[in-house]
């Protein structure tokens, strides 16, 4: 199968690292602008959770520059910060890439405004489980055992069956959500509340890391984590989501007392190194911040009172800033 990503971050590398290694060809369209565009390879470590227990890999990943006939292009995996969504599929556009995309990623707008974005029916939303942290030409990963993906309509059979048997074969169990856009809604509000609460906690001079470690085993920041979730869920709420739909990726944070969740977090995390490690190594703060932002922004639109998500997200905004 031919398949381009878009770019060359945390994302894009390691799921090409991975499809590659199924004997799939993938190329990279990199930004010209980009400084390191013209890098040649990129050193992947990666913790790899398709084995268990987990093991640590590592991987010397070439990034080949788009040269295929688009024609012949079987999928376009997009995975870029929400902001940056419409510059990247107008660079796929100029390149005649811009048909048979999965959008892996996070996105904040509505239906139409995804659809006003993209221009066509031939687009397929999904989310990698996955993340990690780039430094120059070393990227740290980890990678989950599945990947998620809307359904099939009858505008993406051939994309929905591309993308899945791609990820069936770099050995990745496809998951299916229904309602997609509304999933991705729900897992930005839990980043948010989660977020905010950890990144308030650092002061200057801290390692971002240490902080992140030092809250995952903390109750007490966690508690307030959870109370930060359950004011971002009530903005989703607010855009007409039922939260009955997603009580499976929302009861941790919803169905127990804050302080007893908490607890249960603490011993989540210290036995679950993906999900410990993964937390450990995102350090993007213009993504942290941005993902926040918008949050509290459509919190402000829609007068839903979020009083501790605020608190802690002023204080996360100065100490970034710092």
């Amino acid at each position: 199968m031919r398949i381009v990503i878009m770019g060359r971050g945390v994302i894009g590398v390691t799921y090409g690292c991975v499809l590659r290694e199924a004997g799939h060809e993938v190329q990279h369209l990199l930004h010209d602008a980009d400084p390191q565009a013209r890098s040649a390879t990129t050193t992947v470590d990666l913790l790899d959770g398709r084995e268990q227990p987990p093991v640590d890999r590592s991987f010397r990943y070439p990034l080949t520059p788009a040269t295929f006939d688009p024609e012949t292009v079987d999928l376009v995996l997009v995975s870029v910060p929400a902001e940056a969504l419409a510059g990247a599929i107008e660079s796929l556009r100029r390149h005649g890439l811009d048909r048979r995309l999965l959008l892996m990623g996070g996105f904040w707008g509505s239906r139409e405004e995804l659809q006003a974005l993209v221009g066509h029916d031939d687009h397929l939303l999904g989310y990698p489980i996955a993340g990690g942290r780039r430094d120059a030409e070393l990227v740290e990963s980890v990678l989950f055992d599945s990947v998620r993906l809307a359904p099939a309509s009858a505008h993406t059979t051939a994309l929905h069956a591309a993308a899945s048997q791609a990820f069936h074969d770099a050995g990745l169990t496809v998951e299916r959500s229904p309602r997609m856009l509304e999933w991705l809604w729900v897992h930005q509000a839990v980043n948010a509340g989660i977020i905010s609460a950890i990144a308030s906690d650092l002061r200057p001079g801290d390692e971002i890391g240490d902080v992140v470690s030092r809250a995952l085993a903390s109750p007490r920041t966690l508690a307030r984590g959870i109370g930060n979730i359950r004011e971002c869920l009530r903005v989703v709420q607010a855009r007409g989501v039922r939260l009955r739909h997603h009580l499976r990726d929302i009861a941790p944070f919803t169905l127990l007392p804050k302080a007893l969740a908490a607890r249960v977090m603490v011993l989540m995390f210290r036995k679950d190194v993906l999900s410990r490690r993964i937390m450990e190594l995102h350090h993007n703060t213009d993504d942290i911040l941005a993902l926040m932002s918008e949050v509290h922004v459509s919190a402000i639109e829609s007068g839903v009172p979020v009083p501790g998500f605020t608190r802690d997200l002023g204080h996360a905004r100065d100490a970034l800033a710092s």
